[in-house]
């Protein structure tokens, strides 16, 4: 296992290098091809302005969200205090509903081809559990840290710890639910998949109950105790993962690696990406002949809009994002009279989406 082990490692390492090739095109750099002294000092600029670049960024959040807390005053705190409960537990099953729908144990159409019959499911799991750890460690840090000045705390790198371990729970959460559809038998499976999904809704119901009390009790004591809760949970995703059936894992990744495949062409036309994507996760779904009944009048438009909820469920994220999030925000900092560079933030982000 050691072996194949660095043997994913090192691919993990050159696909990474593979992208970073691709993104640094833009720029005109080759870090491959371009090794001279002068492309390399080129290449250490570029790197060293996207450093600068990220930094000042960063800093500007952390000034729009003391903006925020400003329009909003006391209100803040009780704002930071929710979502430092409620946002892992959203996460918690949005990631369980992604993972039940494509298994967690990714493969590329390379890894499919080459990789399938030599390495096993755990040991894939346990390279990818290596930059699952570091990046949501990572991004719970700057979303805690965020937190903590929004709710003007002297210790704002106190929310970024606490935020950092508990993104890392819920993401390990959700992955050992999501396991167990890539572990289970075939007669199995669809029962499980719905016992898990019950799970990881009463597990985030439980997150989001729990989480503000043991903060206000536990304090910092909480990291610790969430670290070893996450050392559990990585074990108990390895052991599901040993059992996972190779063949239902390869057909699984099926879309997967389709997007993979498709994934720079993002950069260039977002849409062909999202309808090539669309096509194929219908392609490969069972062709039913329906007699879809609308209502007539008034209540048609509702009829209409729930088929296309039924046919096309990501249409719901879109809804969500504006009715309880951009909506409800707005109304927010318009009722507290907040300042125009906050106002300015908020209609950005309406016009992005």
């Amino acid at each position: 296992m050691r072996g194949n082990a660095g043997l994913l490692a090192r691919l993990e390492l050159r696909h990474a290098r593979s992208d970073l090739r691709f993104l640094l095109f833009a720029a005109g750099a080759d870090i491959d091809e371009d090794r001279g002294f002068l492309e390399r000092a080129y290449q250490l600029y570029l790197a060293v302005l996207f450093a600068f670049a990220l930094a000042l960024s960063w800093a500007q959040v952390v000034d729009i969200v003391a903006g925020a807390r400003e329009a909003l005053g006391a209100l803040a705190g009780s704002i930071a205090v929710a979502l430092l409960a409620f946002l892992p537990a959203v996460l918690l099953v949005c990631w369980t509903i992604s993972g039940l729908q494509e298994t967690p144990l990714r493969l590329t159409l390379p890894d499919i081809s080459w990789l399938a019959r030599v390495v096993r499911p755990e040991e894939i799991l346990a390279v990818r559990l290596v930059r699952v750890v570091a990046l949501w460690l990572l991004a719970g840090a700057l979303g805690g840290h965020a937190l903590g000045v929004l709710a003007g705390a002297y210790e704002p790198l106190a929310w970024a710890a606490l935020l950092s371990v508990l993104a890392l729970t819920a993401r390990l959460a959700s992955l050992v639910c999501a396991l167990v559809r890539s572990s289970a038998r075939r007669k199995r499976r669809l029962p499980l998949t719905v016992a898990s999904g019950l799970v990881a809704v009463l597990l985030a119901t439980l997150l989001a109950l729990v989480t503000p009390t043991l903060v206000f009790l536990m304090g910092m004591l909480l990291v610790p105790l969430a670290l070893v809760v996450d050392v559990v949970l990585v074990a108990i995703a390895l052991a599901l993962a040993a059992h996972a059936d190779m063949a239902f894992v390869v057909d699984d990744n099926e879309l997967y690696a389709a997007r993979k495949s498709l994934s720079f062409l993002a950069f260039v036309n977002a849409g062909a990406y999202r309808e090539a994507c669309r096509r194929r996760r219908f392609g490969r779904r069972r062709k039913a002949r329906r007699t879809w009944r609308f209502a007539r009048g008034g209540a048609a438009h509702v009829s209409h809009a729930l088929l296309s909820l039924v046919r096309r469920p990501s249409l719901l994220l879109g809804a969500l994002t504006w009715g309880g999030v951009l909506v409800p925000i707005g109304i927010l900092l318009i009722a507290e009279g907040a300042n125009v560079g906050v106002l300015l933030v908020w209609f950005l982000s309406v016009a992005l989406a």
